[in-house]
């Protein structure tokens, strides 16, 4: 996923071959967030509204109100940090902490302040209702006034445990069970907002190491966080949104501390896992049909390489990262930056001789591409949607899609349209496009996996639509939702309808799990009872023998995976 501000852009060419590029003009969070958030590229340190400050955006959070959803945001970082803020407010700058928390807390950017007080201004009127839950760093007691003040901090004292205001949770000294006291929080059912400040003495919470030490338990960590919100939030009968961020991730990289920021990715992989048992778990409302997990990054923070200069692709891995090569990260003599390398005779300057492990080459953002997951209700629009190539990374789409594919999953409509002209189903440049395994795996389905088949139709006078598939090898045939021999029929919904003219979304049900090195052949039928039909990729086709026949072959994990589920490794 590309990243870049308003005026900025992605050149994959120039980011190969040229490697200070990548730290031309690279967009900072509050520009990312509002990208993220609202699908509207802006110049950076503005939240949720114009590059010009003119205009304010309509955010993913204000859509799901529309729909009376509930809205939630907790970050590892500053409360004010500018993710959550471009999530739940509007201003012309990320550094008006107070008016941004006022108005994620009570609606009203001014609530506790004049707009003429400090760090009040630059907002750009009421976002009602305000906020669900909110939780993060920032703490006064810790933190000083930096990011919460007095003024905001006893007020949420004051209300707690009033009816409709918010359950105030905060870090308390010597109490070492601060996410114990924060998930007990949500357990009476009359609980439905939520806000808790922790942190230390930067704001962040205290920085937890690779190998799992430095956390202070006087804060939860970031998978309770997740989990007290979650309990909170599900209460809404009609869904919710949650923001989840792990903050300290880029502050650590800021620092060119990998041992920090190493602990910091497990801290969000666990935070991650929790939300994904919680769609697992039978007991509540939600499950991969109804739910949408997106996980990624704002940004690029540190330019981590295999060393100073060298460019991050496929061939230059950075080198192993353990208790001693982490131990050997220090700043590099007369440079700004910090790498981790044998130096053999302590002169704190990489020698030729000397082997690297990895090097920082900023301490501020990149413009590098990065990661993008997604599973559940609507992830398969990113792959219409991820349409530009990398020649290292391959397929990527622009952070502003990601609002595009929230929003979609959201109102249950599609967020692209993959067209080709005089051909009536859309996705007939490409079947793989809309293939979606249910395995966390990169690569073709295996043996486990149930396989969702969508794809986009503009005949519009469609009532039914069908798929077709076989898996012994013979070419797939039917009509009218009946499968001819060993052809296997499913039936087919629209999600919703898009475009002038109308085109549809069709969503299949799952193919489910086949043996490995089964060939799968399918293809898909749109018909009506007054008995016109139509097969992908024709405008004319009216019988599955001339329909476009798509394929896939059944794979298994790879010997290596497999040997590890039979065997795991012991923990000492």
């Amino acid at each position: 996923m590309s990243t870049y501000p308003l005026g900025g852009s992605y050149d994959p060419g120039l980011f190969w071959s040229n490697f200070s590029y990548a730290l031309t003009k690279p967009t900072d969070s509050a520009a990312a967030a509002t990208a993220l958030f609202t699908g509207i590229k802006t110049t950076n340190g503005r939240i949720a509204v114009s590059g010009d400050g003119t205009v304010r955006l309509s955010s993913l959070g204000e859509l799901a109100r529309s729909f009376q959803m509930a809205v939630g945001a907790v970050t590892s970082g500053p409360i004010t940090d500018a993710t959550p803020g471009a999530f739940l407010s509007h201003n012309d700058s990320r550094t008006n902490y107070y008016a941004m928390l006022d108005e994620a807390f009570w609606g009203d950017p001014n609530t506790t302040g004049l707009i003429t007080n400090t760090l009040y201004g630059g907002g750009h009127g009421p976002t009602f209702p305000p906020v669900d839950v909110l939780i993060g760093g920032g703490n006064p007691n810790w933190a000083g006034s930096t990011f919460v003040n007095a003024a905001i901090y006893h007020k949420l004292k004051n209300e707690n445990g009033q009816p409709g205001k918010l359950t105030f949770v905060e870090r308390l000294s010597g109490q070492p069970n601060g996410g114990a006291r924060l998930i007990q929080a949500t357990v009476p059912i009359t609980v439905t907002r939520l806000a808790g400040l922790f942190g230390g003495a930067h704001g962040d919470f205290e920085y937890r190491l690779a190998d799992g030490s430095g956390a202070n338990p006087e804060n939860p960590t970031l998978a309770e966080i997740a989990q007290a919100a979650l309990n909170v939030l599900d209460r809404n009968p009609h869904g919710f949104v949650l923001m989840i961020e792990s903050g300290s991730v880029d502050h650590a990289s800021h620092a060119n501390n990998l041992n920090q920021e190493v602990g910091e990715e497990i801290a969000y992989n666990e935070a991650v896992e929790t939300v994904v048992n919680w769609v697992n778990d039978p007991s509540n409302r939600a499950d991969w049909t109804n739910t949408l997990i997106i996980a990624t990054a704002d940004h690029e923070t540190g330019y981590l390489t295999a060393g100073p200069g060298i460019l991050p692709d496929s061939v230059h891995p950075i080198g192993p990262v353990n208790a001693a090569t982490l131990a050997q990260e220090k700043m590099i003599s007369g440079q700004p930056d910090r790498a981790s390398w044998d130096d053999a005779n302590n002169n704190n300057i990489i020698d030729p001789s000397e082997q690297v492990y990895w090097s920082w080459n900023s301490t501020g953002h990149s413009n590098s591409l990065v990661p993008y997951f997604a599973n559940g209700y609507g992830a398969g629009m990113t792959r219409c949607l991820a349409s530009n190539v990398d020649p290292q990374r391959g397929l990527y789409m622009d952070n502003t899609n990601v609002f595009e594919i929230s929003a979609a999953a959201l109102q249950h409509t599609a967020a692209c349209v993959y067209h080709q002209a005089n051909q009536k189903y859309v996705n007939s440049v490409d079947g793989q496009k809309y293939l979606l395994p249910s395995g966390d795996h990169v690569g073709p389905p295996w043996s486990s996996d149930s396989v969702t088949i969508s794809f986009s139709v503009s005949y519009t006078s469609t009532e039914h639509n069908t798929m077709y598939y076989t898996n012994d090898g013979s070419q797939p045939s039917g009509s009218k939702g009946t499968g001819y021999g060993t052809t296997k029929a499913l039936n087919c919904e629209q999600n919703g309808i898009f475009n002038q003219p109308a085109e549809s979304i069709i969503t299949c049900q799952p193919i489910p799990p086949q043996a490995i090195n089964s060939p799968i052949h399918y293809i898909v039928e749109s018909w009506n009872s007054a008995g016109g039909d139509l097969f992908a990729n024709s405008i004319s086709c009216s019988s599955s023998m001339c329909a476009t026949v798509f394929s896939y072959t059944v794979q298994g994990p790879h010997a290596i995976f497999l040997s590890y589920l039979s065997a795991p490794p012991k923990v000492k």
